[in-house]
């Protein structure tokens, strides 16, 4: 009977540790904050604004996976051209601002993310061209 009540034991907390190992697989972190889910469509994209980093409030968008791909070949684009005035990169309930610059010798970008509906503005840290790369396509 121990045996039993062992074997059931050790039988739940393998299948509640492999859960949480798909969540976490499902999650891309990058850095400062900002990770991806992949778990659900459409996917959500979290960051903590910069200008509140102290605060450690969370804020995020969704984005299907087809506006995953044109957002990723967008970035690509402006790594490439670094273009002078900002892109804007608009989703259902969001728009996105992109601005482009070199930093210590690296082309980076700065996404200012802004929900048209309840107009708040959020601002992701600078990702580097291989950030942006673990982000959206891990």
């Amino acid at each position: 009977m121990k045996r039993a009540r062992l074997i059931t034991i050790f039988f739940l907390l393998s299948i509640s540790g492999i859960a949480q190992h798909m969540k976490e697989v499902d999650k891309v972190n990058v850095k400062n904050g900002i990770y991806i889910n992949k778990s659900e469509q459409p996917y959500t994209i979290h960051y903590i604004d910069i200008s509140e980093q102290d605060k450690g409030v969370e804020n995020s968008f969704t984005i299907s996976k087809e506006k995953l791909f044109e957002l990723h070949k967008t970035l690509l684009s402006g790594f490439k051209q670094m273009p002078e005035k900002p892109i804007s990169f608009n989703l259902q309930n969001d728009e996105l601002r992109l601005y482009f610059r070199k930093k210590l010798g690296e082309a980076q970008v700065e996404i200012v993310h802004e929900n048209i509906e309840s107009e708040k503005t959020g601002t992701l840290s600078w990702l580097s061209a291989k950030e942006v790369e673990k982000l959206l396509l891990q």
